[in-house]
């Protein structure tokens, strides 16, 4: 794949929240974010093929779903707690929808990159960590 291909350029979103979850001293998140990112575009650069990379990265993401849900906890607000529990429906629809329907992965799992992003941001600069680092 190119730099320019949609499964590529989106992970520029989560190198970003990686950034905002840093500056916001969610070093927890900023290192999920951090390991996870540039797995993604290695496996994504490379057209998806199984392998090593690709059980990392699926494990990394994983687990930065599981993070989110564990902040779902510690929401500051209800109106925070909604936007997340939306952030948490959509990168669900997403992942299903993408992985069930493979004619929807190509056009569509690229906003597996841009979602959770949005998601992580909103955490990263409302939330404390989970884990001192």
């Amino acid at each position: 794949r190119s730099a320019w291909d949609p499964q590529i350029w989106t992970h520029s979103f989560l190198f970003l929240a990686s950034v905002v979850a840093g500056a916001n001293g969610l070093y927890d998140l900023c290192t999920l974010l951090a390991l996870t990112t540039p797995l993604s575009t290695l496996y994504h650069f490379d057209f998806e093929k199984p392998g090593p990379i690709a059980k990392i990265e699926g494990l990394m993401a994983k687990l930065m779903f599981v993070y989110g849900v564990l902040q779902l906890a510690k929401a500051p607000s209800t109106m925070l707690l909604v936007i997340e529990l939306l952030f948490l429906v959509a990168t669900l629809i997403i992942f299903t929808g993408t992985n069930l329907c493979k004619e929807y992965y190509d056009p569509w799992h690229c906003l597996m990159h841009v979602v959770p992003a949005f998601w992580a941001m909103i955490v990263a600069c409302h939330h404390t960590p989970l884990i001192a680092i």
